[in-house]
């Protein structure tokens, strides 16, 4: 199954979930019209946002001094799995539209085809990650420190949500927050690991790594 991978700039939350959502329903429709569209290429899209905190629908955990500031700052629960994540321009992120019967439905298996293409991704820079087996523990790590996310959200086995890689994010600014639920986490940059290197780069290394999984490419600037 092959993938059609859209690449843009830097396009605010809100409108990439009109987007995904849109992008998801109308494949769902396709297949419920006729199972012969469960052919039809899934769907990449690859952006950064700006400044943006987002969580589940479930407890938001964050810090008294973070219920301060809620009100005047860029906020959303979302209809992902997960608990509260935070996305600036300095985060390369990927929404996947997947139909998950390429993977019999299951749902293991679909996260750990998210989880090896970062790892084999951030391989390409001589970066030796790990992930931890526990539910509790999602994402990439390399040692303590948290260098990609996964969130995801399911509607008649089909996916939407995707993953995230920190390259230069402000990490002054989940300090009040427990990442991901976890009380204390450590998060850490690519640009750090990898001091002269480009987000275009990057996110064009990304591009060719979905592409070796016979993936089609599709550019809207």
């Amino acid at each position: 199954m092959s993938y059609i991978t859209y690449e843009y700039s830097i396009i605010n939350f809100e409108t990439s979930w009109i987007l995904q959502k849109s992008l998801l329903f109308r494949k769902k429709l396709k297949i419920i019209k006729d199972k012969k569209y469960r052919t039809l290429p899934n769907l990449a899209i690859i952006l950064k946002h700006p400044y943006i905190y987002t969580s589940s629908f479930k407890k938001i955990d964050i810090s008294s001094n973070f219920h301060m500031v809620m009100k005047i700052i860029n906020f959303h629960t979302i209809d992902r799995g997960g608990k509260i994540s935070y996305h600036d321009s300095g985060q390369i992120i990927c929404y996947c539209i997947t139909d998950l019967l390429i993977y019999q439905n299951n749902l293991k298996k679909y996260l750990n085809i998210l989880h090896s293409l970062i790892k084999k991704l951030l391989s390409l820079y001589k970066i030796k990650t790990s992930q931890f087996e526990s539910s509790h523990l999602p994402g990439i790590w390399l040692q303590n420190s948290k260098i990609a996310s996964i969130g995801i959200k399911i509607i008649n086995w089909i996916s939407m949500h995707g993953f995230s890689i920190n390259l230069n994010i402000n990490l002054k600014n989940i300090k009040d927050i427990n990442l991901c639920g976890i009380p204390r986490i450590n998060s850490i940059n690519f640009i750090k690991l990898m001091h002269k290197i480009s987000d275009n780069q990057i996110k064009y290394r990304l591009i060719l790594t979905i592409k070796t999984n016979k993936c089609l490419l599709m550019f809207n600037k």
